[in-house]
């Protein structure tokens, strides 16, 4: 049996991904695209070091699929996929593999 390696293996909305809808601020132009979106927490600590917690959403894509004009400041809104609520986040950074794939880093808004 092979094993399908395709990207597009990914970032099926029957698998992994989610529909995101992406707004180019440049533009105004509006996408709805697939792609994988995660919040892990983790421990940080604040300035007298106790623990407190923050997460890191992020969002896994193809890079071919980002939308011309894709930039930091853009926003995305998603269903999150845990509570179930429309939320809107801004690009704050995005960072491209080299392989086709981008990591976009966001900011809640």
């Amino acid at each position: 049996m092979a094993i399908n390696t395709s990207p597009d293996a990914f970032f099926n909305l029957n698998d992994f991904a989610i529909p995101i809808t992406w707004n180019v601020a440049s533009s105004g132009d509006i996408y709805i695209l697939d792609a994988i979106f995660d919040d892990p927490y983790f421990a940080a600590f604040d300035d007298g070091l106790a623990p407190v917690s923050s997460s890191t959403p992020t969002i896994t894509m193809q890079t071919a699929k980002m939308p011309v004009g894709s930039a930091v400041d853009n926003t995305i809104k998603l269903k999150h996929p845990i509570d179930n609520i429309e939320k809107t986040y801004k690009v704050k950074e995005i960072q491209r593999d080299g392989t086709g794939i981008s990591l976009l880093y966001l900011q809640l808004q």
